[in-house]
């Protein structure tokens, strides 16, 4: 019967749910699916050596971003020495492609013989402590390597801090493979106050970016104090952070948890308003056959969790052939995802302004982050163009699974007498942010047609 009724009493209420497409997969910005193209640092050649020469991976819906997972002896392993070129190739190549980034910059690879020195050797040489594995692995509390790491994450911040190719940092200097977590290394303990100081390194040079923290930081510090732990979850949230959790499907989490495979779900609770919410899968390599499901556990973590981002370890081609129902069925539900239910606007008289009053829900797992600029324009018989709109609502306050009321002024007292159609966008930049319509109803600038409005004597 819904489509047989309208949400309000007014009689210039336009019902435009008939124009709306819930299955063609836009790719919008800030959210979706992202490939890793450097993984455990650039001396290891997963998984950006399994892309075909040439391919700008086009056909893969949603796939909004690369994750590059670099080590911090990749770019400085001479002290004082930077090689940034090695990340700005990889962003301008795949920038230039429409892609967007996000990076972790880690200091300890397990079990990564290519990689001894994830941590400069230049860091232990001055006498910062490490315990020597296959790979040596820094005492994350030692003053010689906070000092040294200090002066590296200013300069990553002032390289890389606002980038408008960057999406998001996560939290990488703590921790095996910069996961948040000491297992597959010295399984050593830390407190609040080391936990803590790793974070803010990262806020300190990225206060334009988003960071996130992993969830494996939140469970290392409950492990041994819960009330640290809780306190660390409030300070991020204040500090505007959002949360990572990295492998989902490793076999101990599907035994060992819920449905949604999260060590501590509650843990999201806490940041997902703050900032966004990134889930990984496990390597497809080492995915056990009695754990995959189709990707159902998948999908509950991304609703528990509100995500936006979602990566997965392996072959691009692999993955989306053994799953593409389930890729393209969450690229759009990753983030926001917005509909035009309809709107409102009064009769139109020469000389006078008006107010239109839009309907839209996020059907998405997430707000959006980010704030967009609305645009509404007229347009004559003629294709004459007419910005209508001098303000523009905050899109950020249109919750997932909630339908806004958002009232805009229109100002058409200089619009002669006449017939124009009237066209809604929302832009990041010069980038159109889509609403799920049908194609027939939105042009290749990304506005989104509305109806027709009539401007009498």
């Amino acid at each position: 019967m819904l489509y047989y009724t309208q949400p309000t009493p007014s009689r210039f209420y336009h019902d435009l749910r008939n124009a709306q497409d819930d299955r063609t997969v836009l790719t919008n910005p800030h959210k979706g699916w992202y490939f890793h193209y450097i993984d455990n640092g650039m001396r290891a050649p997963k998984y950006r050596n399994t892309l075909k020469p040439g391919d700008d991976l086009k056909a893969y819906p949603g796939l909004n971003h690369m994750y590059l997972r670099f080590d911090w002896s990749d770019i400085e392993e001479e002290e004082g020495v930077y090689h940034w070129e090695k990340l700005d190739d990889i962003l301008e190549t795949w920038g230039k492609r429409g892609y967007r980034f996000s990076m972790r910059m880690c200091t300890f690879e397990a079990n990564r013989p290519m990689i001894p020195y994830a941590t400069p050797k230049y860091v232990f040489d001055a006498g910062a402590a490490g315990t020597q594995f296959t790979c040596m692995e820094p005492d994350y509390g030692d003053p010689i390597y906070l000092e040294k790491l200090e002066r590296f994450m200013a300069a990553y911040g002032e390289h890389y801090n606002g980038h408008p190719l960057l999406d998001f940092i996560d939290v990488g200097t703590f921790g095996t493979w910069g996961e948040g977590h000491t297992t597959s290394g010295s399984c050593r303990s830390y407190s609040l106050e080391v936990l803590k100081r790793h974070i803010d390194l990262h806020l300190k040079n990225f206060p334009d970016t988003y960071v996130l923290v992993n969830d494996d930081m939140i469970n290392h510090m409950a492990a041994t104090n819960s009330q640290d732990a809780a306190y660390l979850l409030e300070y991020c949230a204040g500090k505007g952070m959002g949360m990572r959790d990295d492998s989902l499907y490793v076999h101990g989490y599907c035994v060992n948890y819920g449905c949604d495979m999260l060590q501590n779900p509650t843990g999201f609770d806490w940041l997902w308003r703050s900032g966004p919410v990134d889930l990984e899968s496990a390597h497809q390599s080492m995915q056990r056959a009695d754990d995959m499901d189709g990707g159902f556990r998948f999908l509950e973590a991304m609703r528990r969790t509100h995500a936006t981002y979602a990566g997965f370890h392996g072959d691009i081609y692999a993955w989306y052939e053994n799953n593409k129902t389930f890729h393209d069925f969450c690229a759009n539900r990753l983030g926001y995802w917005y509909f035009l239910e309809g709107y409102e606007l009064p009769d139109l008289c020469c000389g006078t302004d008006a107010v239109l009053t839009l309907h839209i829900s996020n059907r998405g797992f997430a707000p959006a982050y980010h704030l967009y600029e609305t645009r509404i324009i007229a347009r004559d018989q003629d294709g004459h163009e007419f910005r209508l709109n001098r303000e523009s609502p905050d899109n950020r306050r249109w919750m997932n699974g909630e339908t806004v009321q958002e009232r805009i002024r229109l100002r058409t007292r200089d619009l002669p007498a006449g017939a124009y159609t009237l066209h809604l966008g929302l832009f990041d930049q010069e980038r159109p942010v889509l609403f799920a319509m049908r194609s027939d109803f939105r042009d290749k600038q990304g506005y989104h047609c509305l109806g027709e409005m009539r401007i009498r004597e």
